[in-house]
């Protein structure tokens, strides 16, 4: 019997074989306490990734002690449209907390002076504006002036002012220092405070000097380095001369324009070739197309020296 046995369990054993593969992969099947434990330990886990850091625990404790919002705020710059005027603020207050902060004004008067505020802005931060007056505002123009507590650029003088025109190009940089806000970069209209470019000349009839040159709507850029053609005769009204004024007069054709100096308080005095001409007396053109002459405020006050051909004192 025993010799049979052996092959009989061959062929049974091949037989289970047989109809395993056919039946597919075999399964197994493992406790329910292998399962359970398989289960808590996925829980845990991720209960454990959950509480590694939580919304709230970011906030509370990565961002209190590193200051995190504050530091990306920083890096981040920030993009501030600004209307600034009459009728709503003549305060420009850059976005707390920004590193660099690029500023667009709508300046809703023909000429609008509006200043910076410091309140919350970050030390060493960097200010970009400009002037991108349009619809009702378009061709208007933003002004900001000196002063020394707040706002400083190149010319450092009281009463000095940038102009920015409506071009969308016109832009000044500035940074906040820890009292006062400085510009370190200057592309605006005033280009007597920066020394780059130059004016566009102005060519008019003398009696219009004083509104289409000396003062467009209370802009006296035109005063610090600008050039005034004169294509007619007439009475052209000098302003009271401001420090580093300096302009240029040409004449286009025989015309006789006259440069009265200022004469509300003190009369000023013109000095025309190193000669001077007397307290509260004109100079003439005597005519000639080629007549020319540079106006420049002296050292002394109300005064002004000019170096002129074909120009005379009143006689």
């Amino acid at each position: 019997m025993k010799k049979y046995l052996i092959p009989i369990l061959v062929v049974l054993i091949g037989l289970w074989g047989y109809q395993a593969i056919q039946a597919g992969p075999i399964s197994f099947k493992i406790s329910d306490a292998i399962a359970g434990y398989i289960s808590t330990v996925t829980e845990n886990v991720q209960d454990a990734i959950d509480t590694i850091m939580s919304q709230a625990e970011w906030e509370a404790i990565i961002g209190a002690e590193f200051k995190t919002e504050a530091l990306m705020k920083a890096l981040t710059p920030k993009a501030q449209a600004v209307t600034v005027g009459s009728g709503t603020s003549t305060a420009f207050t850059p976005t707390a907390g920004y590193g660099v902060i690029y500023a667009d004004l709508q300046c809703t008067d023909a000429v609008t002076t509006f200043t910076m505020v410091e309140a919350g802005v970050l030390t060493n931060a960097l200010i970009y504006v400009r002037n991108v007056s349009s619809g009702a505002n378009e061709g208007n123009v933003c002004r900001i002036n000196y002063t020394a507590s707040n706002f400083e650029h190149e010319g450092n003088v009281a009463g000095n002012y940038l102009t920015l025109n409506d071009n969308g190009r016109d832009s000044f940089v500035a940074v906040k220092l820890s009292d006062r806000y400085v510009v370190i970069s200057n592309n605006t209209s005033s280009r007597y405070v920066s020394g780059i470019g130059a004016k566009t000349q102005v060519e008019d009839d003398a009696d219009d000097f004083a509104a289409a040159f000396a003062s467009i709507a209370g802009d006296t850029s035109n005063m610090y380095g600008g050039l005034f053609v004169c294509n007619a005769s007439g009475t052209a009204a000098l302003p009271d001369p401001a420090v580093n004024m300096n302009f240029g007069v040409h004449n286009r054709g025989a015309v006789t324009p006259i440069f009265e100096p200022f004469a509300t308080g003190t009369d000023d005095t013109i000095i025309l070739n190193g000669v001077t001409c007397g307290q509260g007396k004109y100079i003439t053109s005597a005519g000639a197309a080629t007549d020319t002459a540079s106006f420049r405020a002296a050292l002394a006050a109300d005064t002004w020296e000019v170096i002129a051909v074909g120009y005379t004192c009143e006689p």
